[in-house]
């Protein structure tokens, strides 16, 4: 038996592809180890749309949400999409082996998505049908008719088939064993590209922060180029009276070139002055790059003091977590003095009450030998 088969491996419809049918529903898949509970993929009813590829003859179902490929399953002529429930349908994909599920909101949803399941299956069966009875005949031809014309004309329609559909993967005849390979290598392929969208999905946060870091930045360089081009406005703006001020002194040196022979000294006086006024222009000019030079690195100042900011930050996180460790040990060590004060003080009261105990008998051992010396003075004295 002779077939033609098409995968594609990407999660987008290719540019050749046009969507014919788009649908909502749930989308679940079936557990792969248990092989008895569906696992849902969405939580909400996401787009699920049938692609039709005109060139290669090919149809798929393509589900994605935020970025994430759902479905990405090719319809051929041995899968078939079965009714479960009055708003359940499922199918299995032959070239992952994967089944879907799908939870439509409406029984009329379902009838729509199994409709067009069959309509698009039928067209790959007829593609497929057609491919194989074209290739069978071309073979007869080839055995039929024995001569070398017959054989280069036949080898000459082949190659301009194959050059005008240069995108289809062609199999004529060919072993199970290949086709086997081929859904074997399509599947550890799914499965790179499903660990690198995984992969991509985790540094996203990071990205996200990053990003929003850098839009911080460039607010802060932002605000400072405008202050700066505000300070360059006005200093423009003086620039033009003063360019202006020059202009109406040299008009007065002009009348005064003008007037009579005998105003030479007024002349040289007011040549004085406007050399004067130019210097002090001059010295202003100077005066006003070096602020502008001082702006410039007072603004590099401020970006390096943002960065510094950033570090001081994160090393106060650091130090407050310090402080409440130290304030943690201080609460212990201050519960641990309170308690070795209340045994200290329970301490000294015992000895207080040994010491008057002591005391006590000591005033008694005092008396008692106090009587023996009388008694013994008694006696000496009777014995006298």
């Amino acid at each position: 038996r002779t077939f033609s088969l098409q995968f594609s491996f990407s999660n987008a419809p290719a540019m050749g592809e046009k969507p014919v049918f788009s649908s909502r529903a749930i989308v679940f898949q079936i557990d792969p180890d248990t092989k008895k509970s569906w696992l849902p993929c969405s939580q909400s009813p996401v787009p699920v749309a049938f692609y039709h590829d005109p060139s290669r003859r090919t149809y798929r179902i393509i589900s994605v949400d935020s970025g994430k490929a759902l479905i990405n399953s090719t319809i051929v002529p041995t899968m078939n999409f079965t009714k479960t429930g009055a708003k359940f349908g499922q199918w299995r994909d032959a070239a992952t082996n994967a089944v879907y599920g799908l939870g439509f909101t409406s029984e009329s949803e379902l009838d729509k998505f199994s409709s067009q399941f069959s309509e698009a299956k039928g067209n790959v069966r007829a593609s497929s049908s057609k491919s194989s009875s074209s290739e069978g005949q071309v073979d007869i031809d080839v055995v039929t008719n024995g001569s070398n014309d017959v054989k280069k004309s036949v080898s000459e329609r082949k190659e301009e088939k194959g050059s005008l559909t240069p995108q289809r993967k062609l199999s004529i005849s060919e072993p199970s064993g290949s086709v086997e390979a081929q859904l074997q290598e399509m599947r550890h392929e799914n499965d790179r590209l499903k660990h690198a969208l995984a992969a991509s999905s985790c540094h996203r946060e990071k990205w996200e922060a990053e990003r929003q870091k850098l839009m911080n930045n460039n607010t802060l360089l932002r605000t400072g180029l405008q202050e700066s081009k505000m300070n360059v406005e006005e200093w423009k703006s003086k620039m033009k009276q003063q360019q202006e001020e020059n202009h109406k002194l040299k008009q007065k040196v002009h009348e005064l070139e003008a007037g009579e022979a005998g105003v030479e000294s007024r002349l040289t006086e007011s040549m004085g002055n406007l050399q004067r006024d130019k210097e002090a222009l001059e010295r202003r000019v100077e005066e006003l790059e070096a602020a502008l030079q001082e702006k410039n690195e007072e603004l590099s100042k401020v970006e390096l003091q943002a960065t510094e900011m950033a570090s001081l930050k994160a090393g106060h996180g650091e130090l407050s977590s310090q402080v409440e460790q130290l304030e943690a040990e201080n609460a212990d060590l201050c519960e641990k003095v309170s308690n070795a004060e209340d045994k200290l003080q329970t301490a000294q009261t015992a000895a207080d009450l040994k010491i008057e105990r002591i005391a006590e008998k000591h005033r008694v051992v005092r008396t008692k030998l106090q009587e023996v010396f009388q008694i013994q003075n008694e006696i000496e004295a009777e014995l006298k």
